[in-house]
């Protein structure tokens, strides 16, 4: 991937999700894949599904985010 191109940045987001939902979870694969693909009321929907979509990408990286800093 090219760094000035949009895949690359998405494919950083998608980078930074992950590491986030890996620190949560404590490095868990199990964890991760579990949470990935549940129902979340607070999203509104399964991380999985909503990360399909740019908006949906951005809206569970910054969930991720803020219960990060609650740790």
């Amino acid at each position: 991937l090219k760094a000035d191109k949009k895949e690359y940045e998405l494919g950083a987001e998608f980078v930074r999700l992950y590491r986030g939902i890996d620190s949560i979870n404590g490095g868990d694969d199990t964890a991760n894949q579990s949470w990935i693909k549940s129902n979340n009321t607070i999203l509104n929907g399964a991380p999985i599904d909503l990360i399909q979509k740019i908006r949906g990408l951005v809206h569970t990286i910054e969930y991720v985010d803020t219960f990060r800093a609650k740790i």
